[in-house]
């Protein structure tokens, strides 16, 4: 059976595990996908077998709050990753932990080269977010940097990424060993967004038909292609984006430029999304390219339909047409707009039958429960007989083809 799918295998191991979760910061001004999946798994995992610890580079700190009390936070206070290599090294060094798990690619870069420095004991686990192969394209020197990261993967006893799409990326470009490859879909905590969405407060004008976008004002994001659907479509069609980031500037002139600033919001970066998301009719993803949108989730969670681009990533295997969402070809400006409008002038799926898509598939426990099983085996090293599934356990031959 496959990791990543309907059970997790691992053997069960009485010893407690430390597990230092490594992440640049816990939010910074704008937040991140990333950062969020880190608290939760951290959050999530079992008292009695991990002990986990949130290890920052910097001290951005907005989703400090998310983490429980049981989880230690520490920051090695530094500007910058490089700056945090002999920090990072000494504190592996003095925790000793059983598996160091890194995300965000450049973290990832690093840790895996400084990997070198530390026990045999120690595991290393690497969670990848980004569709590497197309993001890498921004560096001049791009076949270095690619050359790079293949040398770094190799010092990790697993790779976890988000969806299919990232791992035949990794395959393709980065990775030999499929059997270092795990795919682990993100979670949702759809319960706790649940409660966060309900709000009395008026957010938005009444009359209007809202659609709403969330994420980093950045190129990959796609936030321009949007405020140019937004132009083709009627003007009672209103976009709010929330998010924050370099491309601000750039999509407030396109916006003047377009005559549509008078229906974009783009109130910036707020802790809690998902009142929006709640409250509008529909949720747009206009990416480029993404590693897997967690914005999808969550707006499933709210119960809110998504309309995205099918852009290489992970909406495209989340989204089931009709269900929970709809799918438009990458770029398509013209299609999004017909798409968009064409769903306010139908039936659209239910609430509940939205949130329920979602739960089913992407609920906090069940997917921390595949970390515990990855975490069990890239420590015992073997195969064992413990099956973890939502509310059960189970015990079952391990097929060692997972």
């Amino acid at each position: 059976m496959l990791l990543g799918l309907k059970g997790c295998y691992a053997k069960v191991s009485k010893e407690m595990k430390k597990v230092l979760f490594v992440t640049p910061t816990l939010g910074g001004v704008s937040g991140g996908g990333a950062e969020r999946v880190v608290v939760h798994i951290a959050n999530s995992l079992d008292r009695k077998r991990y002990q986990p610890v949130i290890v920052t580079v910097t001290k951005g700190r907005c989703y400090e709050k998310m983490v429980q009390n049981r989880v230690r936070l520490v920051s090695l206070d530094k500007r910058r990753a490089l700056h945090a290599v002999f920090g990072l090294i000494a504190l592996i060094r003095r925790e000793r932990p059983s598996i160091v798990f890194t995300t965000v690619s450049h973290i990832n870069l690093l840790v895996g080269f400084i990997s070198a420095f530390a026990s045999r004991k120690v595991r290393f686990v690497a969670r990848e977010s980004a569709i590497l192969s197309i993001r890498n394209q921004k560096y001049k020197h791009k076949r270095l940097m690619n050359f790079i990261f293949s040398l770094s993967f190799k010092n990790f006893d697993k790779v976890v990424c988000q969806s299919q799409g990232m791992k035949t990326d990794l395959l393709d470009h980065y990775i030999t060993d499929c059997e270092k490859v795990v795919v682990i879909n993100n979670p949702v905590d759809a319960y706790q967004i649940r409660r966060l969405a309900e709000t009395k407060q008026q957010l938005f004008g009444e009359g209007d038909i809202n659609l709403v976008s969330v994420g980093r004002l950045s190129y990959e994001k796609g936030f321009d292609l949007m405020i140019q659907v937004l132009a083709k479509l009627d003007n009672n069609y209103v976009l709010t984006i929330l998010g924050e980031g370099e491309e601000r500037l750039r999509l407030e002139s396109l916006a003047k430029a377009l005559k549509v600033e008078k229906r974009i919001c783009m109130p910036g970066f707020t802790l809690n999304p998902y009142a929006y998301m709640h409250a509008a009719d529909l949720f747009i993803l206009p990416s480029r390219f993404e590693g897997f949108p967690n914005v999808v989730l969550e707006a499933n969670a709210c119960g809110t339909p998504v309309v995205a681009f099918a852009s290489p990533g992970g909406a495209s295997e989340i989204i089931v047409e009709g269900e929970n969402g709809w799918l438009v070809p990458p770029e398509d400006i013209e299609g999004m707009a017909m798409k968009i409008t064409g769903i306010m002038e139908s039936d659209r799926p239910g609430r509940d039958q939205v949130r329920q898509a979602v739960i089913s598939r992407y609920s906090l426990p069940l997917i921390a429960s595949r970390y515990e099983a990855l975490f069990e085996l890239v420590t015992q090293g073997e195969p064992g007989y413990f099956i973890k599934k939502v509310g059960e356990t189970v015990i079952t031959p391990y097929n060692s083809k997972y």
